[in-house]
């Protein structure tokens, strides 16, 4: 799938709908893609991320790809549960920093 090849690039990520990617996240886990891998991939990128929007994306990609995994995961398991965890506390004041930023642009 082209737009799954895509997602490696946060700037081309900014026209996929944030449900749809989690769609997609979705439906490669339950293929067997690595999403967990992907999901550290993408925190790790987004921790190097000098610019706030590349590591919201990064980090929102992170997010979906853990979600996904856990689903197709039973029980979860605790590692990858506590660094989504993570992951959600990094993404809320960012979310929030950004919210604020394009308010006041």
């Amino acid at each position: 799938c082209q737009l799954r090849l895509e997602l490696d690039r946060p700037d081309s990520a900014d026209g996929v709908v944030g449900s749809d990617r989690r769609r997609i996240f979705d439906a490669m886990a339950r293929a067997g893609s690595p999403v967990l891998a992907r999901g550290v991939k993408a925190r790790k990128a987004a921790l190097a991320a000098a610019r706030a929007w590349p590591r919201f994306v990064y980090l929102s990609d992170a997010a979906d790809c853990f979600v996904a995994y856990l689903k197709v995961n039973d029980p979860p398991p605790e590692a990858v549960t506590k660094v989504l965890a993570e992951v959600l506390a990094d993404l809320e004041p960012l979310a929030a920093n950004l919210r604020q930023s394009s308010s006041s642009s």
